[in-house]
């Protein structure tokens, strides 16, 4: 009866000792996670880029980013030599931990410039123009910083223009 009161005591002490909690030795945290940078939400930017940039060459943007869909939204404004230039840019980001392969799809806007010209009729074109665009984002932590490039099209134009520009900027959250 001792023998088995001794090895039952063992078994318990044995299985207590071997099922200890160890989740302190495991980081459960989010930072131990792969891919676990947090892009910032809302970025104030600064931007400039080529005639066709949608914030003109020089100008700034707000930029929204929208986590559960990789999506992002710019509205900004510039100087398009000569005229004040309005855009706004759909993206959708493909990446992980802050750095994103970017597709985006834009409209521009100058009142002062009238895009893609009919040869015959002088007063054609449009103040108006939409950009189809590639580029590169880093947007981790407070800091935000892209380049893109692609094509633009414009009233009556049937040869697509270049555009390129690049934006830097910080996290308001």
């Amino acid at each position: 009866m001792r023998a088995v009161k001794l090895a039952t005591a063992l078994a318990i002490a044995l299985a207590l000792s071997s099922s200890g909690a160890r989740a302190d030795e495991e980081d459960l945290t989010d930072a131990s996670r792969p891919g676990s940078i947090h892009p910032s939400t809302l970025a104030v930017l600064a931007s400039g880029g080529s005639n066709f940039a949608p914030y003109g060459t020089i100008g700034g943007a707000l930029s929204y980013f929208n986590e559960a869909i990789e999506g992002e939204v710019e509205v900004g404004a510039g100087a398009g030599f000569p005229g004040v230039q309005v855009g706004v840019n759909l993206r959708k980001l493909f990446g992980a931990k802050g750095d994103y392969l970017v597709f985006e799809l834009g409209l521009g806007y100058n009142h002062a410039i009238l895009r893609g010209v009919d040869p015959g009729t002088v007063s054609s074109g449009s103040h108006a123009w939409t950009n189809l665009g590639l580029g590169y984002e880093h947007r981790a932590g407070w800091f935000v910083f892209g380049f893109s490039g692609g094509v633009s099209f414009s009233g009556f134009s049937q040869t697509p223009s270049a555009h390129v520009r690049a934006s830097a900027g910080v996290a308001i959250f």
